[in-house]
């Protein structure tokens, strides 16, 4: 059992990780893809001499704009909440506030001197880089799969098994005779789900 042990930590590898685990970008470009004219119609507003005219011409004009703004903070809800002398809490789902409120929110945020003063160039890069940022956060889930992958991996190369990613209660009674409906009418009875996993195991079929 000893050297058994050792021998586990000693080929233990420092990573399991992929190239594709640091960053997923086919969702981050349908994510920036989705909100693509809406970032275009905004960038009129880089360089602006007389911005908060021209952003209330525009959420006037295109009022969907409005719900990429909290995205240019990188926060993904609709309805932020801040502390200002009371509570507002600020709708982007759609135009449902008054012009001054949505002003006061990007002169308070700062939003407004990111434009005016030609801070950022295009506002699709821009949110490119958010997404990105944001996307880091999905990487825990993402070791996960890649574990998934390693372990099916493995099974797969025995040779003496059959293997299911997923696999439908029908399809398990139809292959190998296995009623899982019977075997655990009650979901809490512990004894039964160990019989089933006993059974299966004898079936040699994986999940």
């Amino acid at each position: 059992m000893k050297r058994a042990f050792t021998s586990i930590i000693d080929n233990l590898k420092t990573t399991i990780v992929d190239y594709e685990y640091y960053v997923n970008f086919e969702k981050i470009y349908y994510q920036v893809w989705n909100y693509l004219v809406e970032l275009n119609i905004l960038n009129l507003l880089i360089g602006s001499k007389n911005i908060e005219e021209d952003f209330i011409k525009i959420i006037n004009d295109y009022p969907k704009v409005i719900s990429v703004l909290p995205l240019l903070l990188a926060v993904t809800k609709f309805d932020i909440p801040v502390i200002d002398h009371y509570l507002i809490t600020y709708n982007f789902k759609t135009k449902s506030m008054s012009n001054n409120e949505y002003v006061n929110f990007m002169k308070k945020t700062k939003l407004f001197d990111l434009f005016e003063n030609n801070k950022i160039k295009n506002l699709v890069d821009y949110v490119t880089g958010i997404v990105v940022g944001l996307d880091s956060h999905a990487r825990k889930n993402r070791t996960g799969f890649i574990m998934e992958k390693i372990v099916e991996n493995f099974i797969k190369k025995t040779n003496y098994v059959d293997f299911f990613k997923q696999i439908k209660k029908i399809d398990i009674a139809n292959k190998y005779g296995i009623d899982i409906n019977k075997l655990l009418v009650d979901k809490n009875n512990k004894e039964a789900e160990k019989n089933l996993i006993l059974l299966l195991k004898q079936k040699s079929v994986y999940f």
